[in-house]
């Protein structure tokens, strides 16, 4: 056993939830270590301490003014994997949208990313840059132009 090793089980040993093959070889390296066995009756006379230390009682109304607190701040919802994975889920990448339920076929059809992904079909297979392909980059655009426009809305606006 390492040095390393001895310190991470330093905590259980003295808890007394090791292992007993762990503990012996704990015990081997202590026997032979200096350094770790002095940082374990270090450790052992900091949690004595600890152990001695009085209780103390939390003022009263400290959770209900913790609680309060945490709420009256103003809090950032991580939204765009809500947005984010559906799209990835039903533009055509995973699965053929022709081979999906209906349902899920034509709600493919309000993603932006599915727009995207026929982009990108059709240049690769066809490398035609019209028809459908405008189509599909003017969706993605508008898209894109529609989130960016929403994120602005959600900023606070700083006066002064």
């Amino acid at each position: 056993m390492d040095c390393h090793r001895a310190e991470e089980l330093l905590s259980d040993r003295l808890f007394g939830s090791l292992h007993p093959i762990l503990a012996a070889e704990l015990e081997a390296h202590l026997a032979g270590c200096e350094a770790c066995r002095q940082l374990a009756e270090a450790f052992a006379e900091v949690v004595a301490a600890l152990h001695s230390a009085p209780e103390l009682d939390a003022p009263v109304g400290l959770a209900e003014r913790a609680a309060l607190a945490a709420l009256a701040r103003p809090r950032t919802i991580e939204i765009r994997p809500a947005f984010v994975l559906p799209q990835f889920l039903l533009c055509g990448l995973l699965a053929p949208r022709e081979e999906m339920t209906r349902v899920l076929e034509l709600a493919s059809y309000a993603l932006p990313l599915t727009y995207a992904y026929d982009a990108l079909d059709v240049v690769t297979r066809t490398q035609v840059y019209g028809g459908w392909f405008a189509v599909d980059v003017a969706v993605v655009a508008g898209g894109t132009v529609l989130a960016l426009a929403l994120g602005a809305l959600t900023l606070r606006r700083r006066t002064g």
